[in-house]
């Protein structure tokens, strides 16, 4: 250091104060975050924010790791020239990790929102290409909570009460939709609204930038279509969970140069969700006769042809006097 100005070991010793405050943050967000919560009445870090803090440990072991290994070669005298001088190791350790560590330390501040941890990291993705790959690990370990919130949806469906699945039972209790999911369930429309298919689920304000705006859309409506087939068969559908794949499997093996996430979650997303719609309307066609129950309603209302009219009531006496409630309702009487 005697050979340097003293501008210029103020300078380097800046840097490294920089450097060191960064993964000190780092560390301390980690602790914070995956530390059990000592206050029953303290809201916990969200599901992301864990998923976030495991990726930054692992991103802070391979820091700690290339620092113990340097340390350990100037103890045996066997450092490489390159990291024999403070500016030529100052260099090194901006050319391996300074990126990162503004990229990580940058991040914190969006902690508090999973969708804005999220949209922050895919911007730094389409915006940092020479560390695309290490940003790209880094988002798929944070965003995985997200894609099996929405797994569940798509697959699972929208929330219906038990009593539509379950005949045996009266519950009219629905299963939660996760909040930091983008889908929102409105609790003041109820099943019997006549605008529920349209107000009861939404998608919220704060979404994710890596979905396409019309694939969510999609996304939603698939979610919607597989709880009602749900409802309307009492079951799941059989294989419904087939062709699904982890965010890990989809960017495997992708190219960094031509990168584009929010191709490849579209392209894994439509061909699901168009099944799905593409289910929902076969069973109303042929399982349900939703057109002939349309069509005599119609001829109900408006006083059309008997031969439409007399099939759908001699099928829907049918069905009311054949079935146990209406012999329940008899005794009743």
């Amino acid at each position: 250091m005697v050979h340097y100005s003293p501008l210029t070991v103020t300078s380097i010793l800046t840097t490294i104060q920089t450097r060191a405050t960064q993964a000190s943050l780092i560390r301390l967000y980690i602790q914070s975050t995956l530390s059990p919560t000592t206050s029953s009445s303290q809201k916990g870090p969200t599901k992301t924010a864990q998923a976030f803090a495991e990726a930054c440990q692992v991103f802070t072991g391979t820091l700690d790791t290339w620092l113990s290994e340097l340390e350990l070669a100037f103890v045996r005298g066997t450092a490489d020239a390159t990291a024999s001088t403070p500016l030529s190791l100052l260099r090194q350790l901006d050319e391996k990790y300074g990126v990162m560590l503004d990229c990580m330390s940058s991040l914190l501040s969006y902690t508090s929102d999973p969708n804005d941890l999220l949209n922050a990291l895919y911007s730094m993705i389409n915006t940092i290409p020479q560390y695309r790959s290490e940003l790209v690990r880094i988002f798929v370990a944070a965003a995985s909570p997200m894609w099996g919130m929405l797994e569940d949806w798509l697959i699972r469906g929208m929330p219906i009460p038990r009593s539509l699945v379950d005949l045996d039972t009266v519950s009219d209790l629905e299963r939660k939709l996760d909040p930091e999911f983008w889908v929102n369930r409105d609790q003041d429309v109820s099943w019997s609204d006549e605008d529920f298919w349209e107000a009861a689920f939404l998608l919220r304000e704060e979404r994710p930038v890596w979905i396409d705006d019309s694939v969510m859309n999609l996304v939603l409506e698939a979610g919607k279509a597989r709880g009602l087939l749900r409802g309307l068969l009492g079951r799941d559908m059989e294989d419904s969970s087939n062709g699904w794949r982890s965010l890990a499997e989809l960017v495997d093996g992708e190219e960094m140069e031509h990168f584009d996430l929010s191709e490849i979650v579209s392209e894994h997303l439509k061909p699901i969700c168009q099944l799905t719609t593409f289910h929902l309307r076969r069973t109303l066609d042929e399982d349900c006769g939703l057109q002939e129950h349309l069509e005599a309603i119609d001829g109900l209302f408006y006083l059309k042809g008997f031969s439409t009219l007399q099939p759908w009531t001699e099928w829907l006496f049918s069905q009311v006097s054949t079935s146990p409630a209406y012999y329940a309702w008899a005794d009743v009487r």
